[in-house]
C-alpha cells in the first residue's frame, strides 16, 4: 500500500508555484512511498480553456472495483473541482484566474477505500505565458538564427517575435520566426541579442541569443603608381585603382608621405602632388592603404614634371553704332603670358548682323542688318600663339545698335470701271522718309466686287460684281523693311451700257391636265439685268396664265376629252435704261389618254324597310375623272330609285330573302361599265320576357328554377346570362340544371333577400330581359347550454377550458362571453381557457361564474368551483450579491426544526453555513448568475433542498463591506482593535456598528466614538474568543463579520507570514495548549477556496487571482483529549515577498527595523533608524540624522497605503529623540516606516515592524 505524503518544498518549487509546464516532463510536489524508491506522477492529459466562466469536464475510465473520490481529488483551488457523474468531476476556474492548473483526481478501491492513487491532469487557463529559452549560435558574416525552435508556446500560437535589445557588435533584424544576425565587419569574440517572444493572445517573454563571431580576413595589395605634371601644375593620381583587396573589402588610404620637390595631399580617393616652383624632373612620395580590419600594405608613386607653353589672353570687346557698318581691333586687350605671337584665327557670325575680319588691319567689321530698332549682339573670336603645342583663347565682342526708322507715308487712290477689270498703282503715290523700298502687305475687299494682286506689275486689280453699278471702295496697307505700316483707300467708280434680253421658244406635252412651263429658264439678259414676263397670248383651245411666284406660263385645256397642238407667246423685258424687251413663241401638244371607268358589284342588307346606298362610292376612274349613275335597273322584289348619288331599294311588303338590280356608270368623255347590286332582305328580332320568382329556406341553401315562367315571342332559344347579389348571402348558377341556388351563409339569419337576374335569347341582335327573385329565410337556432366545472389549486395560477363540457343542440362554436372574479381571487381569459390565481395565503374553496354564447348570440351562464390547497414547499428564494460582500442568506424549509447542511455553489469556497442560514460570498472578478443548491436535514435524517438564484453584480443600494477582525493579547492582559478600519460601504454611505454578540469567556468596552472595541479575557482563560459584529449602512442595508481574540499563553509560534500571488504557503500550527495527537478540525480565511487542510497536520494557503495585501487565516485544532484550540495567522501577500514568514517580533528586541541609508558625503555620517519593541500597542522608533533641516516620517502598509504622515524638524544633527508609535488602530500586518530629508528626497531611510 502507498502512503501519501505532502513534501512542501516541492509544492512550493512545482505545480503550486505556476510554474511553466513541459508535457510529459513535470515533477510533481507529490511524492509516493512504501516500495523503496521514489515515483513520480505523470501528466495523464492537457486541457486548454478560456478564463471563468468557461469550464470543462474531466473523466477518467477506472478499473474494476474502483471509483473517483470528488472529494480527495484536488487542484490548486480546491474550490474548482465539483462532481460529475461516477467517472467526471468539473472544473470552473475561479474568477480572475489565467495561467496552469493541476488537478489531480484520486480514485480509491471499493473494498479499500484508503487505498487510492492520484491521477494528474493540466488545465491551462485563458492566455498561458509562453517560454522563450535562451540560444547559442555561431556567426561568420550574415547569419540565420531559428530562435522559435527551443520555446514553447501553450495553448496558442506563435504570434511573431521582437528584438527588444539590440546587438552591440552587429546588426539584427526579424525575418518571420528567425533572427538575421550580420556581425561588424572584422569584429571577432561574443556578442548577444535579447528577443521578445509573442503568442497569439499577446502574452510575451524574452530570451537571449547567445553568439560567436569568428572574422577571417586577408590584407589588401596596393601597387606602385606614376603621374604627370606638366608646367608645374597639380597633378591627382587614383591611387587605389589598381590595388586590390581578396575580401573585396573596401580600402582607404590610411597615410602618404611627400614628395622631394613638391607638396602631396588627400582629395577623396586621390593623391594630389603639386611640384615646387620650378621643379622639373621625376619626384617621388609612398602611401599606405588599409582594410576595414585595419590589415594595411604600402606602395610607391612617381611623378614626372613637364614645362609647358601657356595660353594666349583674350579679353572681351564692346563696338556702338546708329546703324552703320562699325570696325573694332579687337588684339589691342589681348596678349601672350610667354610673348608669343598672337593672330585671329577663327571667328563666328552674329544673330543679327554680318561680320568680316580684315587680317591686315587686323580688325573686325560689323554690318546691321537693318536700324529699324535697338539690339545688342555678339560674335565670339579665337587668338592663337605659335607655340608647341599651340594653345588659343577666345573672347566675346558685344555690339549695340541704336535703331532711327519712320514708317512710309500713303495716300488714297481714285479709279473708274465700266464692269469690267481696273488696275491701279497704288504705291506710285506713296513714300519712305527712310528711303525704304515699299511694297503692298495686305489689303481688304470691297463690298461689291474682288481684289487681287497682279504679281508681276505689283498692282491692285478691281473687278465688279455683275450688273453692279455705283461706288465701291477697299483698303490697302504697305510697311518698310522695319516692319513700320501705313494705310490708304481705293474708291472706285463702276458706271454699265445696257443691252436687251433675249428671249427663245419653248414646248410642252400634256395629257390633258394643266401643264405649267419656266419659259425663261432659256432666256437671258446680256447685261446680266434681272428678267420678267411682261405679257402673253391666249391659244384656240384652253386658257395660260401667269404665276408671278414661280415665274411659269401655266397652259390649262379646258376640256379632258380635247387632243391636238395649241401655241400663244409671250414678251420679256429688262430693267435697262431704257428698257428693252423680246418676245418667243410656245408650243403645247395635248394628247387624250382617257380609260373608261370600272363598276364594282354592291350588297345591301335590309330588315323590310327602304335601304339606300351611294354605289359610286366602291367604283373607279384610272384617270380620275367625276362619274355619274347613267341608268339602272328594277329587282325582282322590290322597287329601286335614285336620290342624289344614292340609290334606294324598298322591298315588296312582306319579303324576306335575296333579291338584285343593275346599274351603269360613265366618266366625262362618254365612256361606261356596268355593276349589280344584290340585297338581303332580314326581318327584326323580339326580346324574351323573364317573370319574378319566390322561395323560402330555415337556413339552409336553396335552388330555384327561374327561368320555367320565362319564354321569347320568336320562340327563339333564352339562357341565364347574369344575375346579381342578394345583401345578405351569396347566389350561384348551376347551367346543367338551369338553377339559381342561394345560401344565406350565416345560420343565425332571419328575414328576406332578394336578387336579380337577366335571360337573353340568341337571336340578331341578341336580346334580353330582368326579373328578381325573393327568398324568405326562417332561423330556427338553439341556445346553449352550460354545465358547472371544477378545479384544484395549490396556491399558484390554475387553467381550465371551460367549454369543454358545455354543448350546442345546433352544433354551433361556443365562445365565453363574459365572466366574473372570484371572492379570494383573480380570474383571467387565457384564450380559450379560465386561470384562476388565488390571493397570496388563501387557502379554502372560492367560486366565480362565466356566460358562453353561440355564434347567433343566445347564451348560458354556469359556476367554476376553486378548491384551494396549499401544501408546504421550501422557499425559493432570488438575491443579489456583489463580489466581495457577504450576504447571509435564511432560506425557510417545512421540516419543524432544521439545520442547513449543505450549499452547492458554482465555487464552494464562497460558502459559511451558519445553521438555518448560510453566508455567500462572491468571489473577486466573478459575474453573471450563480445557482446554489440548499439541504436543509432534521435531527431525524428528513432532508429538503432549495435554490437560490443569485444575480452578482445587481447595483442599487449594496450593503456595507465587513471585513472579519482578529487580535492577539496575552493571557490575563486587555486586547483592543479598530474593526471599521478595514470595513467600507460600496456606495459610500457613512456606516456605524449597530449590534454586538457577547464573548463567552470575556467582556466587551466598546467605544462609539472613537470606534474602538477593548477585550478584557477571563481570568486564567488562555484560547480563541470569537463574536460578531453588525455594521450598517444610512439606509438600512447591514452586513456582520466576525472579530476573533486569540488568548495567548507563553507558547509562542510564528504568526506572521508572507506569499508572493498565486506561490502556495504550507503552515504547520503548534497549537501550545494541546497535547498527544492533534487534528485540524477547520481551517477558513476570506475565501475558503483558498485553504486546503492537509493530511499531515497542516493547512495549504492560495491566494486568490489578482489579490494582493493581507488575509487573516484562522485554524482549529483538537486532541484527543477533546481539548480545542485556534491559532490565527496573518499573510502578507506581496510580490516582494521572499516566500518566508516574518515571524513575530520578540519582546524588547530589534527586528528587521535597523537601516542605515546609502546617502551620505565623505566623512558625513549616514541617517540611520531603529524600529524596536511593540510594547503595550506602541513601536519605539529611534533614527539619526546628520544635518540640521526638516524630515518626513511616513508609516505606509506593504500596499503603499499611507497609514500615519508628520514632519520633524531636527534643530541639530545626530540622533533624535525618540517616538512612541500608536499602533492599537492598525490592522495586523507588515508595516514600513520611511525617514525623508525634505530638501532632499534621494536622502531616505526605512525599516519594518508587525502589528498583531
Amino acid at each position: 500500500m502507498f502512503v501519501f505524503t505532502h513534501i512542501a518544498s516541492l509544492l512550493l518549487n512545482g505545480i503550486g508555484s505556476l510554474q511553466k509546464v513541459r508535457c510529459l516532463t513535470l515533477v510533481f510536489g507529490l511524492l509516493l512511498t512504501g516500495i523503496g524508491f521514489p515515483l513520480y506522477a505523470q501528466i495523464e492529459q492537457e486541457f486548454c480553456i478560456d478564463k471563468f466562466p468557461d469550464k470543462i469536464e474531466i473523466c477518467v475510465d477506472l478499473e474494476p472495483g474502483e471509483f473517483l473520490d470528488p472529494d480527495g481529488s484536488t487542484s490548486v483551488f480546491d474550490c474548482s473541482l465539483s462532481p460529475s457523474g461516477d467517472f467526471c468531476v468539473k472544473y470552473t476556474p475561479l474568477p480572475l484566474f489565467e495561467g496552469p492548473d493541476t488537478v489531480l483526481i484520486q480514485i480509491c478501491k471499493i473494498a479499500d477505500p484508503d487505498d487510492c492513487y492520484f491521477l494528474t491532469y493540466i488545465v491551462y487557463v485563458g492566455c498561458i505565458q509562453p517560454d522563450a529559452v535562451n540560444d547559442a549560435a555561431n556567426a561568420n558574416g550574415t547569419t540565420t538564427i531559428d530562435v522559435t525552435a527551443n520555446d514553447w508556446v501553450k495553448c496558442a500560437d506563435i504570434s511573431g517575435i521582437k528584438i527588444k535589445t539590440n546587438p552591440t557588435h552587429g546588426t539584427a533584424v526579424v525575418s518571420g520566426l528567425n533572427i538575421i544576425y550580420t556581425p561588424d565587419e572584422c569584429y571577432n569574440g561574443t556578442d548577444k541579442i535579447i528577443y521578445e517572444l509573442i503568442n497569439s493572445c499577446g502574452k510575451k517573454d524574452v530570451a537571449t541569443v547567445n553568439l560567436t563571431v569568428s572574422a577571417n580576413n586577408v590584407a589588401p595589395d596596393a601597387k606602385n603608381d606614376t603621374g604627370t605634371s606638366t608646367d608645374g601644375n597639380q597633378v591627382c593620381v587614383s591611387v587605389l585603382n589598381n590595388d586590390f583587396d581578396a575580401d573585396g573589402d573596401a580600402m582607404t588610404i590610411n597615410t602618404f608621405g611627400q614628395g622631394t620637390n613638391g607638396v602631396v595631399v588627400k582629395s577623396g580617393n586621390k593623391l594630389c602632388y603639386t611640384p615646387n616652383s620650378g621643379f622639373s624632373g621625376t619626384d617621388v612620395f609612398t602611401y599606405k592603404i588599409c582594410d576595414p580590419c585595419n590589415l594595411c600594405d604600402q606602395a610607391t608613386v612617381a611623378i614626372t614634371v613637364e614645362k609647358l607653353n601657356q595660353p594666349p589672353v583674350a579679353n572681351n570687346d564692346e563696338g556702338t553704332t546708329e546703324g552703320d557698318p562699325v570696325c573694332i581691333k579687337v588684339m589691342t586687350n589681348d596678349y601672350d603670358p610667354d610673348g608669343d605671337p598672337i593672330a585671329v584665327t577663327t571667328y563666328t557670325q552674329p544673330i543679327k548682323g554680318s561680320v568680316n575680319y580684315n587680317p591686315s588691319t587686323k580688325e573686325f567689321c560689323f554690318t546691321p542688318t537693318n536700324n529699324c530698332f535697338d539690339y545688342v549682339t555678339t560674335f565670339k573670336y579665337t587668338i592663337c600663339d605659335d607655340g608647341s603645342p599651340k594653345l588659343c583663347d577666345e573672347a566675346t565682342v558685344t555690339i549695340t545698335v541704336n535703331g532711327d526708322n519712320q514708317p512710309p507715308v500713303l495716300k488714297n487712290d481714285n479709279a473708274t470701271s465700266d464692269g469690267s477689270t481696273v488696275c491701279i498703282n497704288v504705291l506710285a503715290n506713296d513714300n519712305d522718309p527712310d528711303g525704304d523700298v515699299l511694297h503692298i502687305s495686305n489689303y481688304t475687299q470691297p463690298a461689291n466686287g474682288s481684289v487681287v494682286i497682279d504679281p508681276g506689275t505689283k498692282k491692285l486689280c478691281y473687278t465688279p460684281n455683275s450688273g453692279f453699278e455705283g461706288t465701291d471702295s477697299f483698303q490697302y496697307c504697305s510697311c518698310d523693311p522695319c516692319g513700320e505700316t501705313s494705310c490708304a483707300t481705293v474708291t472706285i467708280i463702276v458706271e454699265l451700257p445696257n443691252n436687251p434680253p433675249v428671249a427663245n421658244n419653248d414646248e410642252g406635252t400634256t395629257e390633258g391636265d394643266p401643264v405649267c412651263i419656266k419659259v425663261m429658264t432659256n432666256d437671258y439678259d446680256p447685261d446680266g439685268d434681272p428678267i420678267a414676263v411682261t405679257n402673253y397670248g391666249q391659244p384656240s383651245q384652253g386658257t395660260v396664265t401667269y404665276n408671278p411666284l414661280t415665274k411659269e406660263l401655266c397652259y390649262d385645256p379646258k376640256d379632258d376629252c380635247y387632243e391636238g397642238v395649241v401655241t400663244f407667246s409671250y414678251t420679256i423685258c429688262d430693267n435697262g435704261s431704257p428698257k428693252l424687251c423680246d418676245d418667243a413663241v410656245v408650243t403645247i401638244t395635248v394628247i387624250n389618254d382617257n380609260i373608261a371607268p370600272d363598276a364594282k358589284n354592291d350588297a345591301l342588307e335590309s330588315d323590310g324597310s327602304q335601304v339606300c346606298k351611294n354605289v359610286l362610292s366602291n367604283d373607279s376612274d384610272a384617270d380620275g375623272d367625276v362619274l355619274s349613275i347613267s341608268m339602272y335597273g328594277q329587282g325582282s322584289n322590290g322597287v329601286v330609285i335614285k336620290a342624289g348619288s344614292q340609290l334606294c331599294y324598298t322591298p315588296n311588303a312582306g319579303f324576306e330573302g335575296s333579291d338584285s338590280f343593275t346599274y351603269t356608270v360613265c366618266d366625262d368623255c362618254g365612256l361606261c361599265d356596268q355593276a349589280t347590286v344584290t340585297v338581303m332582305v332580314v326581318l327584326p328580332n323580339n326580346p324574351p320576357v323573364a317573370n319574378n320568382d319566390e322561395g323560402t329556406t330555415e337556413g339552409d341553401p336553396v335552388c330555384i328554377k327561374v327561368m320555367t315562367n320565362d319564354y321569347d315571342p320568336d320562340g327563339d332559344p333564352i339562357a341565364v346570362t347574369n344575375y346579381g347579389q342578394p345583401s345578405q348571402g351569396t347566389v350561384t348558377y348551376n347551367p346543367l340544371t338551369k338553377e339559381l341556388c342561394y345560401d344565406p351563409k350565416d345560420d343565425c339569419y332571419e328575414g328576406v333577400v332578394t336578387f336579380s337576374y337577366t335571360i337573353c335569347d340568341n337571336g340578331s341582335p341578341k336580346l334580353c330581359d330582368d326579373a328578381v327573385v325573393t327568398i324568405t329565410v326562417i332561423n330556427d337556432n338553439i341556445a346553449p347550454d352550460a354545465k358547472n366545472d371544477a378545479l384544484e389549486s395549490d396556491g399558484s395560477q390554475v387553467c381550465k377550458n371551460v367549454l369543454s363540457n358545455d354543448s350546442d343542440a345546433d352544433g354551433d362554436v361556443l365562445s365565453i362571453s363574459m365572466y366574473g372574479q372570484g371572492s379570494n381571487g383573480v380570474v383571467i381569459k387565457a384564450g380559450s381557457q379560465l386561470c384562476y390565481t388565488p390571493n397570496a395565503g388563501f387557502e379554502g374553496s372560492d367560486s366565480f361564474t362565466y356566460t358562453v354564447c353561440d355564434d347567433c348570440g343566445l347564451c348560458d351562464q354556469a359556476t367554476v368551483t376553486v378548491t384551494v390547497d396549499i401544501p408546504c414547499e421550501p422557499e425559493v428564494l432570488e438575491i443579489c450579491a456583489d463580489p466581495l460582500i457577504p450576504v447571509t442568506v435564511c432560506p425557510q424549509f417545512c421540516l419543524e426544526d432544521w439545520t442547513i447542511v449543505e450549499v452547492e455553489a458554482l465555487f464552494k469556497c464562497g460558502i459559511k453555513l451558519k445553521e438555518k442560514c448560510f453566508i455567500y460570498t462572491a468571489l473577486p472578478g466573478q459575474f453573471g448568475s450563480d445557482e446554489l443548491i440548499v439541504k436543509a436535514c432534521d435531527d431525524f435524517g428528513n432532508c429538503e433542498t432549495t435554490i437560490v438564484y443569485v444575480i452578482i453584480g445587481c447595483g442599487g443600494n449594496q450593503p456595507p463591506f465587513a471585513q472579519n477582525d482578529d487580535v492577539t493579547t496575552p493571557q490575563n492582559q486587555e486586547g483592543c482593535l479598530y474593526p471599521m478600519n478595514n470595513d467600507f460601504d460600496p456606495d459610500g454611505d457613512p456606516i456605524t456598528i449597530e449590534a454586538i454578540s457577547p464573548p463567552a469567556n470575556g467582556f466587551i468596552i466598546y467605544d462609539d466614538e472613537t470606534g474602538e472595541f477593548c477585550y478584557t479575557p477571563g481570568l486564567g482563560f488562555s484560547g480563541v474568543e470569537i463574536f460578531t459584529y453588525q455594521v450598517c449602512d444610512n439606509k438600512g442595508a447591514c452586513t456582520s463579520a466576525t472579530i476573533t481574540i486569540v488568548v495567548t499563553t507563553d507558547c509562542e509560534e510564528d504568526l506572521f507570514l508572507c506569499t508572493k500571488p498565486l506561490t502556495p504557503i504550507i503552515i504547520c500550527p503548534a497549537f501550545c495548549t494541546l497535547n498527544g495527537e492533534v487534528q485540524i478540525i477547520d481551517a477558513e480565511t476570506t475565501y475558503n477556496c483558498s485553504i486546503k487542510i492537509l493530511p499531515d497536520g497542516c493547512v495549504k494557503y492560495t491566494s486568490l487571482p489578482l489579490f494582493a495585501g493581507q488575509e487573516t487565516v484562522t485554524i482549529t485544532g483538537c486532541d484527543t483529549n477533546g481539548n480545542c484550540e485556534t491559532v490565527t495567522y496573518i499573510i502578507e501577500v506581496s510580490e516582494d515577498c521572499d516566500g518566508e514568514g516574518f515571524g513575530l517580533i520578540p519582546e524588547h528586541k530589534d527586528e528587521i527595523g535597523s537601516e542605515t541609508s546609502n546617502k551620505g558625503q565623505s566623512g558625513t555620517p549616514k541617517m540611520q533608524i531603529n524600529v524596536s519593541n511593540y510594547i503595550n500597542g506602541h513601536v519605539s522608533i529611534a533614527y539619526f540624522v546628520p544635518t540640521e533641516t526638516v524630515y518626513r516620517l511616513a508609516v505606509t502598509d506593504m500596499s503603499g497605503r499611507l497609514v500615519y504622515n508628520t514632519t520633524v524638524d531636527a534643530s541639530v544633527s545626530g540622533w533624535q529623540p525618540q517616538m512612541n508609535l500608536p499602533t492599537q488602530h492598525l490592522s495586523k500586518g507588515v508595516y514600513l516606516v520611511t525617514i525623508t530629508q525634505d530638501n532632499d528626497r534621494a536622502n531616505k531611510v526605512s525599516a519594518k515592524f508587525i502589528a498583531f
